[in-house]
């Protein structure tokens, strides 16, 4: 296989609370980062992803993706959901967009 995927692209979309209180972030996969047997790296982004709608500080020019490590699970990197969960998800707001509140990295 001429290319590989080597990190998923993740964005913040909001925060929640744990069942402790803990504040964590609230992620949504917007893409992967893919390697060449050539060592060329490069980058897919979901074409529906809007970086306009990605929380920012005030004052910021810029916003952060992040790489994560993709995870392994039956085979894909995201956690199966139902056609209509995912689906819902889309269509959703970006700060509620890829979201599980028992997860730290919810793809």
């Amino acid at each position: 296989m001429p290319f590989r995927k080597v990190k998923d692209v993740a964005v913040v979309t909001g925060t929640y609370e744990d069942a402790s209180g803990a504040t964590k972030n609230r992620y949504a996969n917007v893409g992967v980062a893919m390697k060449g047997d050539d060592g060329h790296v490069f980058i897919l982004l979901e074409r529906h992803f809007n970086p306009a709608g990605v929380p920012f500080k005030p004052g910021a020019d810029k916003i952060m993706l992040s790489l994560f490590d993709p995870r392994e699970d039956n085979g894909d990197s995201r956690p199966a959901r139902p056609a209509a969960a995912t689906s819902a998800a889309r269509s959703a707001a970006p700060a509620t967009a890829g979201a599980a509140a028992d997860e730290d990295i919810p793809f």
